[in-house]
């Protein structure tokens, strides 16, 4: 299919196959092998953000089309749609007037003002859905992702032992570097201590999300995001942007489970080897999730999407840290 023909091989065996040899010699020889290693580098990630992002469009055409994913979810979207449907419609029923007066009085007597509140009802009657279906939704991304794989005949293999290595040293890595801001924070006083704390957590709620954040943190984000999203829709590309790292780490959490990277420190550093790669896939699919009275169908094709994206990945033999070996041996070929 056209999804099908735009997935790429992996592109960084490909690349270092191609070009690798050129770096050795111009190592040897000259001194720009730094260049070229940086170039091989930049290269891959250019590739590799080619086929990270078409992997939620091609969920959407795989459950569309697979009978024995649709049987999965028609049930749930039909109780979770008909539910917003009532919650939204008594809201507006019983809330109209009393919310209208005080936007009003804010806002004054015009157009804007009934706008405002009917966003406002909107975000109210969306909050009790998320709660009540939160945990029927995670379970069922869940059942989905192993169902694609199923259907794509492909098994998980856990991490091969340099990867092992590798997510060893890099929490090592991590775990003192957290040491460090424990030790500085410390040695600050009670008020800047109580002032980081609070703008770090108004910058994870509005700016920089979070792998394996709790269930608040991650509601109100969505709850000022979608308020963004209808009030300044051309923002929207931004809020994907901003959102497209969680995204891809929540997504692909079921492929790093099965591999053995459990933990969100775990998944956040899988992530930052692939950045381009999973940015990319990330920020289509954190897309697809704003758009609104689709979001519960778009969030369960991103997880086919992710089912899909781990199959390649796994029939690739993808290394879980390849820009980690990439660099050490770049600082190599750099020595030599």
């Amino acid at each position: 299919s056209f999804f099908d023909a735009l997935v790429l091989p992996d592109v960084n065996s490909t690349v270092q196959q191609r070009i690798r040899p050129l770096a050795c010699v111009c190592g040897t020889y000259l001194p720009c092998s730094l260049f070229i290693d940086r170039l091989i580098l930049l290269t891959a990630i250019a590739n590799e953000m080619l086929t990270g992002w078409v992997y939620p469009l091609r969920g959407i055409q795989y459950l569309t089309t697979a009978p024995q994913l649709r049987q999965v979810v028609v049930k749930f979207l039909g109780v979770v749609t008909g539910s917003s449907v009532a919650c939204t419609a008594g809201c507006f029923f019983l809330f109209w007037g009393w919310h209208l007066r005080a936007v009003e009085k804010a806002l004054g007597v015009n157009l804007l003002s009934k706008l405002a509140t009917a966003l406002l009802l909107f975000v109210e009657s969306a909050l009790p859905i998320y709660i009540i279906f939160d945990h029927r939704f995670q379970h069922l991304q869940r059942q989905l992702f192993d169902a694609t794989l199923k259907l794509q005949g492909v098994a998980i293999s856990p991490l091969q032992a340099d990867d092992r290595v590798a997510l060893d040293t890099l929490q090592e890595q991590a775990k003192q570097i957290k040491l460090r801001q424990l030790a500085d924070r410390k040695n600050s006083n009670i008020i800047n201590r109580l002032l980081k704390t609070g703008v770090g957590l108004a910058i994870r709620i509005l700016l920089r999300p979070q792998p394996g954040e709790n269930f608040i943190v991650r509601k109100l984000r969505d709850v000022s995001t979608l308020g963004v999203s209808v009030l300044m829709p051309p923002l929207l590309p931004l809020i994907a942007w901003r959102d497209s790292y969680r995204e891809a780490a929540s997504l692909l959490g079921r492929y790093w489970e099965k591999k053995g990277v459990r933990g969100a420190e775990a998944r956040d550093l899988a992530v930052q080897q692939r950045m381009a790669d999973y940015r990319s896939f990330g920020l289509v699919a954190a897309a697809l999730n704003y758009i609104p009275l689709l979001n519960w169908f778009l969030g369960l094709t991103n997880t086919v999407g992710a089912g899909l994206y781990a199959a390649d990945l796994e029939r690739q033999h993808v290394r879980v840290f390849p820009h980690s070996q990439l660099q050490e041996s770049f600082g190599q070929a750099a020595v030599i």
